[in-house]
């Protein structure tokens, strides 16, 4: 069976991105793993909003090697070099297509913000592996903007370089 994680960085105040979807304050940690090749190396299918497709298309290099699910209601003009995408208009649909090319490896909700919330308002995140900066953006793009109660557990914490903390939650 798949599990679906939610892998993504806040600011302590709760935002992904700054005002204009500024996510400069990222570059603090670009060049520090952060467990993110051992974490990689677990995923089968990426799911991501078309927001997020967007910015990463148009500003780097396409990073992933696995097939990434887009959730869009429009069609993707320019699919970049080497990349496996796949179109979905409902969370439930990506999810469904996102396991069958899995094999068996994690889901990882990559963002943004609106489509991490809809799968955590659908009850379809096992995992959240949240990464805070020590950063406080003041306003932006806020990750949570909680619509269903959800329990989670606490299951491991780690401090890293640059005082980045990552917590790993699940249900």
């Amino acid at each position: 069976m798949n599990k679906t994680i939610l892998y993504i960085a806040t600011s302590l105040d709760g935002y992904v991105s700054g005002q204009g979807d500024d996510i400069s304050w990222l570059n603090r940690y670009a060049d520090i793993d952060y467990g993110y090749n051992e974490f990689y190396a677990t995923v089968g299918s990426i799911i991501m909003g078309r927001k997020t497709f967007d910015i990463i298309s148009k500003n780097f290099s396409w990073p992933y090697n696995v097939p990434t699910i887009v959730l869009t209601s429009k069609p993707i003009e320019k699919i970049p070099e080497n990349a496996q995408i796949f179109i979905s208009k409902t969370p439930q649909e990506a999810h469904t297509l996102a396991a069958q090319k899995s094999q068996n490896l994690s889901i990882w909700i990559t963002g943004g913000a609106k489509t991490a919330q809809s799968f955590l308002d659908l009850g379809l995140v096992d995992e959240i592996v949240l990464s805070l900066a020590p950063v406080l953006l003041g306003s932006g793009t806020r990750l949570f903007e909680n619509k269903k109660h959800t329990d989670l557990k606490l299951f491991t914490t780690k401090t890293f370089e640059r005082d980045l903390v990552q917590l790993v939650y699940r249900k």
